[in-house]
């Protein structure tokens, strides 16, 4: 043919042009149809590196190309036609022997012409000529195919690095803007609209939506996932390509999770998106009953992103807060690239939603106080010159809060910073034993700030008298014995040694005999005694001994129980004594590890709690090596206090 000596060329010309990739290769694909004078004529060619599938059509094909039987059969069609050259005459003939024989009922095609593109060994996708007849390919057809192939392939590499790049260009401002909402951001909504619609203009839908969930029951702890709770879905931006017209915009924004079956969908296959290519072809007809809010524009193609709170590393402890929603208004076909970015958004938006969110609840409860403190003051300074006084303590006061949250805010921080650090090293972490370093970092970090807060929501709740406990008669010894157990192991390297002095035993200095009980929670003695131990071995001096001394005594209001913790190595001045059990003060020395400042500070308003009280004592023994003899020493009551004369008569 006459038209093959100058098809080439045109090929070349069409290359050329500044056409983007998809439309270049339907004009390519467009002029071999009409040169070969076929019905149609495919491109198909993969990536190299995880861009979307380069590919030209001709003619335009109907919706059936996005069919699920279409897209089942073809990643056959696709193996046949990718690894050698292939001629049918009669598709017809070959139903049943190859994967082509599917096309006679799916499009009618009854002719076959295809070739690979690429290296032999390595093809990377295939060109195909289609006839609706029977058709017999000529030795020069053939010929002539296998040489466009090698210049179509060259085309599509080309191709395939030009989208690389606008992919790159595309995904780096909202990745920017996210960035933005993380870190820099004071106001919320504005900055979260702003990377919606960034993220929708990479992706090239038509419509974005961010909406939250607000569960019925705020204690939910739904983790399988298999019924679908109470909870209503609220938009709270939106990105739309068109502008709306007012009638859709008064449209309710808010609706039931249950009344949606592909939100209900989403949240219990969370935190995986879900992925539709057309609503139409969807399998479950209650797809297609959507809100108001969803069903306006009926939108085809989604991409429905649940945003989720996690809990630790475990993928099942994750909880729905939200949702991420892109829709283009025609059927289209994700690319796995898409849906990594749109995955990744949510994760950051998800991020920023609830760091924002507890950053207003702070920022509200520090509002209410600083008013409420206002408003003391405006009053105390028109009093006399003992409210003055008094207003004065109110300053100090409001100076220890400050000081309080400037100290949580630094320790909360401090772990905060090298959970980052660690997880940056985890992205770049060359083998497995390196990434487990970095988790064990990020484990115990994480540990550290989860103790950190429930100390702090514990001495709260001491503080205002909001803490329950399970008062039960206790066998001391038992506590104990387990309690020196655990210390044993954990002072080893030190050299300290745990040595209990058990004073309630008989003995033949001490006839009399104390049963080892106390009425008392289990949970809080365990707890001061660890602190208390924990203490005393921070600040030992190696190869000594920390003495746990067990005591009985008589005294007005009835049995006590003493117990005095007594170790050798750094000394608490008098100063430090009246200051020791307040929160976040740490004795600092050379030398001696550092806490957090909270354990003390729990030891006191638990010991109130119990109806008991502590003491400090601090004395120099060895002046050559700075060793002082300290004592903490608890005083609780031994049994349960006596009942009202009206309470014991009902």
């Amino acid at each position: 043919m006459e038209e093959f000596n100058t098809l080439g060329q045109q090929i070349l010309q069409i290359a050329q042009s500044n056409l983007e990739p998809p439309a270049l290769l339907s004009r390519i694909v467009a002029r071999i149809g009409e040169v070969f004078g076929v019905d149609r004529c495919w491109v198909v060619a993969a990536p190299e590196r995880g861009i979307k599938t380069l590919s030209g059509f001709w003619p335009v094909e109907p919706s059936i190309l996005l069919t699920p039987e279409f897209k089942t059969q073809w990643s056959a069609v696709a193996d046949c036609a990718g690894l050698e050259p292939l001629a049918v005459e009669d598709l017809a003939s070959e139903a049943g022997k190859t994967a082509l024989g599917e096309l006679v009922g799916l499009l009618s095609v009854r002719a076959w012409l295809s070739y690979p593109l690429g290296e032999k060994r390595s093809p990377r996708g295939w060109i195909a000529l289609l006839c609706n007849d029977v058709r017999s390919w000529s030795a020069a057809e053939r010929e002539e195919l296998e040489r466009l192939s090698v210049a179509v392939s060259l085309i599509c590499d080309r191709a395939d690095f030009q989208q690389q790049v606008s992919t790159y260009k595309r995904y780096q401002t909202p990745i920017g803007r996210l960035s933005q909402v993380l870190y820099t951001a004071s106001e919320v909504e504005p900055d979260l609209e702003s990377a919606l619609a960034e993220t929708a203009l990479a992706l090239q839908v038509d419509r974005g939506l961010l909406m939250t969930l607000k569960y019925a029951d705020p204690l939910q702890k739904n983790r399988r996932r298999t019924k679908v709770p109470k909870a209503k879905v609220t938009e709270i931006a939106s990105w739309s390509r068109q502008a709306e017209p007012a009638e859709v915009t008064s449209v309710d924004t808010t609706f039931a999770l249950a009344d949606c079956f592909l939100y209900a969908r989403a949240w219990q296959n969370a935190p995986e998106p879900m992925v539709i290519d057309d609503l139409d072809l969807y399998p479950d007809p209650e797809a297609l009953a959507l809100p108001p809010l969803l069903a306006r524009d009926r939108m085809k193609a989604w991409l429905l992103v649940p945003l989720v709170g996690r809990s630790g590393n475990d993928a099942a402890a994750t909880l729905a807060v939200g949702f991420l929603l892109f829709q283009a208004r025609y059927p289209r076909v994700w690319q796995p690239e898409e849906v990594d970015l749109a995955r990744w958004v949510g994760e950051q938006l998800s991020t920023a939603m609830l760091q924002n969110q507890a950053q207003r609840q702070v920022q509200a409860l520090v509002e209410e106080r600083t008013a409420q403190l206002r408003w003391s003051l405006e009053l105390q300074a028109k009093l006399s010159e003992k409210m003055r006084l008094q207003i004065d303590e109110l300053k100090r006061v409001n100076q220890i809060k400050d000081e309080f949250l400037a100290t949580v805010q630094d320790e909360l921080k401090h772990p905060l910073a090298k959970m980052k650090m660690a997880i940056e090293m985890l992205k770049i972490a060359p083998d497995t034993q390196r990434r487990q370093i970095y988790l064990e970092i990020l484990e115990s970090e994480c540990a550290k700030e989860t103790k950190l807060i429930v100390d702090i929501l514990t001495l709260q709740q001491l503080r205002s008298h909001q803490f329950s406990s399970d008062r039960q008669q206790l066998d001391l010894r038992e506590i104990i014995e387990a309690v020196a157990h655990a210390f044993e192991q954990r002072w080893a390297d030190k050299g300290l040694i745990l040595e209990i002095d058990d004073g309630l035993a008989a003995s033949a200095d001490n006839p009399s005999k104390v049963a080892p009980t106390l009425f008392a929670d289990a949970n809080s003695i365990n707890r001061i005694l660890l602190e208390l131990l924990s203490n005393a071995g921070r600040f030992s001096l190696p190869q000594t001994r920390v003495i746990l001394a067990v005591r009985s005594q008589l005294s007005e209001s009835g049995r006590q129980i003493l117990l005095t913790v007594t170790n050798t190595g750094v000394g608490i001045l008098p100063h430090e004594q009246e200051i020791i059990f307040d929160p976040f003060t740490q004795i600092r020395r050379e030398g001696s590890e550092q806490g957090t400042g909270l354990g003390l500070a729990l030891v006191r308003e638990l010991v109130k709690h119990l109806n008991g009280a502590i003491s400090v004592s601090s004395t120099l023994v060895d002046a050559k090596t700075s060793a002082y003899l300290t004592s903490f020493t608890l005083t609780l009551p031994q049994s349960q206090p006596a009942a009202p004369f009206w309470d014991a008569q009902g």
